[in-house]
């Protein structure tokens, strides 16, 4: 008698118990790409958003405070203060001569990004000497001459993300957020010597 042989179909696994595993390290695999896609979202700057009543409270603060107060570049930290001017060595030294004599006086203007750190930029001018830079959260000093009218020139010059140029000023240890800037608008911040 001739024995009939099993379907071969009847000895596999069945297809189920190895599809589950698979199906949960999809849906594992799925999750972690969407955690990091929301983590580069929320970790991406967002644009300035100042509505016009917060612009004009701080234009009445920014009144309230005028002049700036900023602090005298201390004569041990010249040095560092005219290698950050980058200017051309003729000037540097002619520059450091003024400043010697009493005809400058250099100062310490510190700047911050008042709202979102979205890369907005700046270019302060004084004296015929221009400085651009990146705003950040954290204020960073920069040193400018102090003319003797006391008028410091501050024009946006990149907005970043949008919602104009956010900036503020350290004056006398205080925070100061300006009205937002337009690129290419120019805020003339009159300033002292001394805190």
């Amino acid at each position: 008698m001739k024995r009939e042989q099993p379907s071969p179909l009847l000895l596999r696994s069945p297809a189920p118990a190895v599809a589950a595993p698979r199906r949960g390290l999809l849906a594992a695999a799925c999750a972690s790409v969407a955690a990091v896609a929301a983590a580069r979202i929320a970790a991406r700057p967002l644009a300035d958003n100042v509505d016009p009543d917060e612009s004009e409270r701080r234009r009445t603060a920014l009144k309230a405070v005028l002049p700036l107060r900023l602090e005298p570049v201390p004569a041990a930290s010249l040095a560092v203060a005219m290698r950050s001017l980058n200017l051309p060595a003729d000037e540097n030294v002619k520059f450091q001569a003024a400043i010697e004599q009493g005809r400058v006086h250099l100062v310490w203007l510190e700047v911050f990004d008042s709202d979102a750190e979205d890369g907005d930029r700046i270019t302060i001018e004084s004296l015929g000497l221009t400085h651009t830079m990146q705003l950040t959260r954290k204020p960073v000093a920069v040193p400018v001459p102090l003319p003797s009218d006391g008028r410091i020139r501050i024009t946006g010059i990149d907005e970043g993300l949008g919602g104009g140029v956010t900036l503020g000023v350290m004056t006398g240890g205080t925070r100061v957020r300006l009205p937002p800037l337009r690129v290419g608008e120019t805020v003339v911040l009159p300033a002292v010597g001394g805190l």
